[in-house]
């Protein structure tokens, strides 16, 4: 899971979320998350489950 933010909100829910799930978090701070989102389609290696550019 790639979370585009940063902050202790969101330490603690990659916590609980790999916790339960068993699935690894990853958190992502940019600028424009949408263009690694897009070299990732390009390139046909689409990591990306969830996300928010809002």
């Amino acid at each position: 899971m790639l979370i585009a933010t940063a902050g202790l909100a969101v330490e603690t829910y990659q916590k609980l979320f790999t916790a339960k799930t068993g699935l690894r978090v990853v958190a992502v701070d940019s600028d424009n998350p949408a263009l690694p989102i897009k070299a990732h389609v390009e390139a046909g290696y689409l990591t990306v489950d969830v996300l928010d550019i809002g």
